[in-house]
């Protein structure tokens, strides 16, 4: 429960400092770091210190649903929502499948590689959060006001320059 806690703490609080998608950022950086910890765990004590690496892992999920509602009409919000649930539902089966089937292969020559796999995907899913947070902070440049004459005035002054240079050295 200390998860939920902290991660609900941690939109409450940080939101009012951090984007969403450094949120969503900082929570799957907080899972992966979790994962990379527990891979290589031998004693109690560090897995409960790799917990605790962890507790804002709960942040990306709803941070990324207020995101598509900022992003999307009002009318739409039950079919994307619905849909975004079965993909999570699908996604929990099909790695829940997927990892207990490799841990129980690489058992017996690395017990950790599920959680080295599972720290390498999170920090795939970062990509895309950057891609988003860039594109989102790209700004159009539009063309400053009056700068159509100040380019003029520079070609005048350039062409006026080549005319001083070939004129003087016409007269050499």
């Amino acid at each position: 429960y200390m998860m939920f806690l902290t991660s609900f703490l941690g939109v409450l609080i940080l939101s009012r400092c951090l984007s969403d998608s450094s949120l969503v950022l900082m929570g799957i950086i907080s899972n992966t770091a979790g994962f990379t910890i527990m891979a290589f765990v031998r004693q109690n004590s560090l897995y409960f210190i790799a917990r605790s690496t962890m507790l804002f892992s709960c942040i990306p999920m709803p941070t990324i649903r207020a995101q598509l509602s900022k992003q999307m009409e009002e009318a739409s919000y039950g079919s994307i929502f619905a849909w975004l649930q079965s993909a999570v539902a699908l996604t929990d089966v099909i790695a829940t499948v997927v990892f207990n089937n490799l841990y129980a292969a690489s058992l017996q020559w690395s017990s950790n590689i599920s959680l080295l796999l599972a720290a390498s995907m999170c920090c795939f899913s970062t990509i895309p959060i950057v891609v988003y947070s860039w594109r989102l902070n790209k700004t159009d440049y539009s063309q400053i006001p009056g700068s159509d004459c100040a380019e003029s005035l520079g070609r005048k002054e350039l062409n006026d320059f080549s005319d001083e240079c070939s004129t003087s050295s016409v007269s050499d």
